[in-house]
């Protein structure tokens, strides 16, 4: 065999690598984030604040080919004080908008009542989920009507009408920096600015810069 036809040969072989090098690497998830609506819930006198995340689709490819399910997705939030940028805190397993919330309902047969109890094996899973290319949207922060603080929604935060200090944020203005953690891998760094100006939930207000 000449050089003749050893050439094409190995252009060949090295297309053949390099397609499917380039197949893996367009098939890895790859997350986006973007802003989503608000939610509001007792009588609208309690707003949460979510941002929405897709596994994003395949460009030019998107007929034939799909990015692999991001699995076992989980929000990760860094609240940095916006007047000097330090780090205030930081909190995982933000809970999934449509994951049912991590509650119990129990029959207290002495009082005659419903007891709601905190689940901890739905506390496990609030915080997970698998990301294909439709949006799902991601609990941020949550602020009642009257109140001055905030509170981040983590998978912990239940039930919602108790005021849970570790999730408590007194800051008026942080950004949020926010990531999606996955099996092998973690999206980029979203920033989000969020303004908490008074005890009123019209000044509570997500944004991708400050507002004027």
């Amino acid at each position: 065999m000449d050089w003749v036809q050893i050439i094409p040969l190995l252009v060949s072989l090295t297309f053949s690598v390099l397609l499917v090098l380039y197949i893996q690497w367009v098939k890895k998830p790859q997350l986006e984030t973007q802003i989503s609506d608000y939610s509001y819930h007792n009588d609208n006198r309690m707003k949460i604040a979510h941002i929405r995340v897709r596994n994003k689709p395949v460009r030019f490819l998107g007929r034939w080919m799909n990015r692999d399910l991001a699995t076992n997705c989980r929000g990760v939030v860094r609240v940095n004080d916006a007047s000097n940028g330090q780090l205030v805190r930081e909190f995982t397993d933000l809970k999934w908008a449509l994951n049912p919330e991590p509650l119990k309902f129990e029959v207290d047969r002495e009082r005659k009542q419903l007891v709601v109890m905190v689940d901890p094996a739905i506390v496990m899973t609030a915080g997970l989920k698998n990301i294909g290319e439709r949006w799902e949207d991601l609990d941020i922060a949550m602020k009642r009507e009257g109140e001055q603080e905030f509170y981040i929604n983590t998978s912990r935060n239940y039930p919602l009408n108790v005021k849970h200090p570790e999730t408590r944020i007194d800051v008026r203005r942080c950004w949020l920096q926010v990531t999606i953690e996955f099996d092998n891998g973690r999206s980029k760094e979203g920033g989000y600015y969020l303004r908490n100006d008074s005890d009123k939930i019209v000044d509570f207000e997500l944004s991708e810069r400050p507002l004027e």
